[in-house]
């Protein structure tokens, strides 16, 4: 499973980032906290996401000046690099590496802003 990590802000570029990872492959299965029905009603919404933070196996971290200072978003950041499993800083709406604050300046990260970055 995919875990996007993502701020409310971003919700339609987080969709279009779903949808391309489906579009590549139909089979995975992504988490996204701002899709409807993703935290069934009447669940503890927090203990939810811990747990779909502890049961993915792969996490895309969608950095943007918006997200990038949200507190949620550099949580499941911490929470995945403690999982030492796969996570993929993207930088997204003009942000760049140079723009990133500490810790995340300290992961290598993608840009999806530049053809070379998004390879």
């Amino acid at each position: 499973m995919i875990f996007i990590s993502h701020a409310a802000a971003d919700r339609a570029l987080a969709e279009y980032l779903e949808a391309t990872i489906l579009h590549l492959d139909p089979k995975v299965e992504v988490f996204r906290t701002t899709r409807s029905g993703q935290i069934p009603a009447g669940r503890p919404w927090f203990d939810h996401i811990v747990g779909q933070l502890e049961a993915s196996d792969r996490y895309a971290i969608l950095l943007t000046p918006a997200s990038q200072v949200r507190p949620w978003v550099n949580f499941e950041t911490g929470v995945a690099f403690h999982t030492r499993r796969k996570l993929v800083p993207l930088l997204a709406a003009g942000l760049s590496y140079e723009d990133l604050v500490e810790p995340l300046r300290n992961l290598q990260a993608i840009s999806l802003t530049s053809a070379e970055g998004a390879q």
